[in-house]
């Protein structure tokens, strides 16, 4: 339901330009010291961040949890993923789905929104054709 309130959709066939790492605030909360003064605790995660370029350019990035998985992530690799707009010429993008990295069979995103059996099958016949 999150990509429904998009007008249009597109299959990019595009590759990571960037790929950096950055913590993030999960949650923080007020916690008392030993001397009795308060303090906040903040509780991080680290996420991994990847830049998606086609050949106009920067499309956005695509952000999930860190994983030791991930570490083969390369800048220059090939990046199947649909981008959402409201706008008919995507000069604005909205929002990225999850993306599949063909070369090395790996999947990313923080929710698996695609049917991926199928998008890799549509993505396969489609460089063949």
């Amino acid at each position: 339901s999150k990509f429904k309130s998009y007008t249009y959709s597109a299959l990019v066939d595009g590759y990571i330009s960037d790929v950096y790492v950055e913590d993030r605030v999960e949650n923080q909360q007020e916690q008392a010291n030993k001397d009795g003064r308060l303090e906040i605790v903040e509780k991080k995660r680290t996420w991994v961040v990847l830049d998606i370029e086609d050949e106009d350019g920067l499309l956005g990035n695509i952000s999930f949890p860190l994983q030791n998985k991930y570490n083969i992530l390369k800048e220059g690799m090939r990046i199947n993923c649909v981008v959402f707009s409201n706008r008919k010429d995507f000069s604005k993008i909205q929002a990225i789905s999850d993306a599949w990295c063909p070369e090395i069979n790996l999947w990313v995103g923080y929710y698996p929104f695609l049917l991926r059996p199928a998008f890799e099958e549509f993505v396969n016949r489609s460089i063949l054709n």
